[in-house]
């Protein structure tokens, strides 16, 4: 009873710490960014995303929390409330050439398209303004070296998006192995990249350099490159949810129903998707041509309604729910050999938790839909080798951050 009393306290002053850093940061990019663009409707275009974002916003948190576990007791809230606010800017800046490439209902002419690529270019050069402005140069150098890394990531994310996942006739859904691990690294670009390099920025800002040897810091990035992986995969899942948008504990809106199964709409065939087509395939042949006709028309919800069934049937989000609970479990153990601990550790630990608990894994439960299922032996031996062990992936993508910072 001890211990529970004693998370639950810990998942309450997570979810007010949360508020308060996104709070803060959202009110300083308010302030800064009506400084810096004096033009009415530009300020309108570069803060129209941003607007929606509600109060408790992840990216920030996630740099407070890493710098206040490595400041111990020197940790000052306003020092790491700039790079947060700059990571947030940066996610913007992402955000609005994503929402151009995945149509989003808010996007709906032509010039809205260009307004938000050029909204994006000039997004991201305030982040820069934002470090330059508020530490020393060569702190600032080394943030913003991390913050681009960062976005490069995210860059071939959407590149190998449109590369290898943009629907063609040529896709035969025979070859899960394969699929599986090009998905895994898209899933890396995006959301490993942004928690794990900002748990390095907030590290980086404590003591104004790299560390030469802290083994902690390690393992804190590679936890943050697994966990979000895992959470990007529980991201592409939601795609799929029925229900009406609804209002989270954070305050933050979920997906409108207009922009549910846009994946499919959008002829993007991701993990959940992919694996119900490749198990029809092999089981119902009418149920296979039926959800590969789906693939880029404009769904009723009727339509959506028997895909989703299908989905049901063929385990696609509970094969790619037990892929992210792998993953995060291997995070989970990076983050324990952490020797250093704190409150921090479990704020962490929290965060983690959102691949398992979550408003769209209720509803998927709630529907019988989702559960945790066996992976097959080869998938989870790939997974081993190509993400976990020393040459993998996400242990290559740890070095590579801590790499481009020694060459400054």
């Amino acid at each position: 009873m001890k211990k529970m009393n004693e998370k639950n306290m810990n998942r309450k002053e997570y979810i007010k710490d949360m508020k308060i850093v996104g709070a803060k940061s959202l009110s300083y990019l308010d302030k800064f960014l009506k400084n810096k663009l004096r033009d009415e409707k530009l300020f309108e275009i570069v803060t129209l995303f941003l607007k929606k974002r509600k109060k408790a916003v992840a990216r920030p948190w996630i740099v407070k929390n890493s710098f206040s576990f490595f400041s111990k007791n020197k940790f000052d809230l306003k020092k790491c409330i700039s790079l947060a606010s700059a990571a947030e800017l940066e996610n913007i800046s992402n955000y609005q050439s994503n929402a151009v490439y995945d149509n989003k209902y808010i996007i709906k002419t032509e010039k809205d398209k260009i307004f938000q690529i050029l909204a994006s270019f000039i997004t991201r050069d305030l982040v820069d303004d934002i470090l330059f402005q508020e530490y020393d140069k060569k702190l600032a150098v080394l943030l913003s070296a991390i913050l681009l890394k960062i976005d490069y990531y995210n860059q071939v994310g959407q590149f190998s998006e449109f590369q290898y996942f943009f629907f063609e006739d040529k896709y035969d859904f025979e070859n899960l192995k394969d699929y599986t691990l090009m998905y895994l690294k898209k899933a890396m670009y995006y959301g490993g990249a942004w928690v794990g390099g900002l748990i390095l920025a907030g590290a980086i800002l404590s003591s104004k350099k790299l560390p030469k040897k802290d083994e902690d810091l390690k393992h804190f990035v590679r936890y943050g490159i697994l966990s979000g992986t895992a959470m990007n995969i529980i991201n592409d899942i939601s795609d799929y949810a029925l229900f009406e948008k609804s209002k989270s504990k954070f305050g933050m809106h979920y997906k409108r129903p207009e922009d549910q199964f846009k994946d499919i709409e959008n002829k993007r065939i991701l993990l959940p998707f992919y694996y119900t087509l490749y198990q029809a395939k092999r089981k119902n042949k009418k149920d296979f041509e039926k959800l590969k006709d789906s693939i880029g028309k404009k769904l009723s919800a009727k339509e959506k309604k028997v895909i989703f069934n299908l989905m049901k049937k063929y385990n696609g989000l509970s094969y790619s729910y037990t892929i992210a609970k792998f993953i995060n479990n291997r995070a989970l153990r990076e983050l324990d050999k952490v020797k250093e601990k704190g409150k921090e550790i479990e704020f962490f630990k929290i965060f983690s938790s959102m691949v398992e608990n979550n408003k769209f894994l209720y509803y998927y439960r709630s529907e019988n839909a989702i559960r945790r299922i066996t992976l097959n032996p080869e998938i989870k031996k790939l997974i081993k080798s190509q993400f976990f062990y020393n040459g993998g992936v996400a242990v290559g993508m740890a070095s590579d951050f801590f790499g481009s910072l020694r060459a400054l």
